[in-house]
């Protein structure tokens, strides 16, 4: 696949380039997604987890993932926030535990089963890859990072955050956090460092210009009320 700053995740997807287990982990996760996730989390939620899905194909093709890999890598993207059903907290494993026994009641066989939930655990912040699938969904799940709408659902993080955790940032906290987050986080394949790259250093670059502006404000501001 030629890599370009531009692949868009706009694009549809035919899961019936895989195993009917894939339709059926489909059909759940979008069932559950859209009727039991709380609709206070307005960014972990089906729209983020198709984005992912998205993202996992993409990447997974351009690396040269075999389909059979491809197919754990999607069924993993599908399910990877699928705890969000029960609670934020240590998602990732309840996101495993139901991959686990929903694919066991599929019949799916263990051992692809064991990578699926493998892949799902390594998404927990800091991510933690030990192979290609891993990595592939990694760096789908933050795909975010390194496109346009990177702002857009930055905003939409905050605000769940804010509601859900009762964790609010002003304006310059949440600058900071996400400047050190973009600084820190890497992708972790090289297809998706060529592909992403290039926008999440120009938000990062933008996020740093913000940052500046807003403290040359508030200090403004201090001056102005220390006079008053």
């Amino acid at each position: 696949m030629t890599i370009t700053a531009t692949i868009p995740l706009t694009i549809s997807i035919n899961m019936h380039q895989f195993s009917p287990t894939v339709r059926k982990v489909e059909q759940y996760a979008t069932s559950m997604l859209k009727n039991r996730v709380n609709p206070r989390f307005i960014y972990h939620n089906y729209a983020h987890t198709l984005e992912t899905v998205k993202a996992s194909i993409i990447i997974g093709k351009g690396v040269g993932l075999p389909l059979e890999q491809l197919e754990i890598v999607v069924i993993a993207a599908w399910l990877h926030d699928i705890g969000y059903i029960y609670s934020w907290k240590n998602h990732e494993y309840l996101s495993a535990q139901i991959a686990t026994n929903l694919l066991y009641e599929m019949q799916y066989p263990s051992a692809k089963i064991e990578q699926v939930a493998n892949c799902i655990k390594a998404t927990k912040v800091p991510q933690s890859p030990k192979n290609m699938m891993e990595k592939v969904l990694c760096d789908a799940d933050l795909v975010n990072l390194g496109i346009p709408q990177h702002f857009e659902r930055s905003a939409l993080l905050r605000r769940e955050w804010a509601i859900t955790r009762n964790q609010v940032f002003n304006e310059i906290e949440w600058q900071e956090y996400s400047i050190q987050f973009l600084s820190e986080q890497q992708y972790h394949t090289m297809f998706a460092q060529q592909w992403l790259n290039p926008q999440k250093q120009a938000h990062l670059q933008h996020r740093k210009q913000l940052l500046q502006e807003l403290i040359v404000r508030q200090s403004k501001s201090v001056k102005i009320s220390s006079t008053a």
